[in-house]
Order: structure tokens, then sequence, then C-alpha cells
């Protein structure tokens, strides 16, 4: 029996600055779910973004289109997975 999830994904490319000044880019991942849980909330995907990385330490210089993808997790597999990992 399948017992599987899909979850909606935004990767959105981003130039970061760190508190010491330098500057690196990375990409940071919502779920869909993220983005409507923050749009009750009054936030849009790039204040979201800014909140997130200024809790880390980072200031956002940039925000680019995100990619859009789905990602199907089979959860028995996952939960195999964690059985097998020692404690």
């Amino acid at each position: 029996m399948k017992n599987e999830i899909t979850l909606h994904l935004r990767r959105y490319p981003v130039l970061l600055q760190a508190a010491s000044g330098g500057t690196r880019g990375d990409y940071i991942t919502l779920s869909k779910d993220q983005l409507q849980a923050a749009q009750v909330c009054g936030l849009d995907d790039k204040a979201l973004i800014q909140r997130m990385a200024n809790r880390q330490g980072y200031r956002v210089l940039d925000i680019d289109h995100p990619r859009k993808f789905s990602v199907t997790l089979d959860l028995d597999r996952l939960s195999e997975l964690h059985e097998e990992e020692p404690d």
C-alpha cells in the first residue's frame, strides 16, 4: 500500500550579506503551505524570506524568481530509513 505525501515547493535564489559584511548566493526553499500561512499573516514571499534570513543573521540583498516543483515522499520508506539509523 502506498502512503505518500506531495510537497509543492518554491526554491528562491537569494543574495545574502552576513553580519561580517561578506556576501554569498544561496537558495531558500519554501513549501506552498508556508507561503499560504505567511499570506494569512499579511506577509508576501519576499517579506517571509527576509524575516527568515534576518533570524539567522543575514541581510537579503536580492531575491530572484522561484523555481516551482513538487516532491513526492514515500512515508513508509522514510520511516524505514529512520528506524535503520543508529541512535
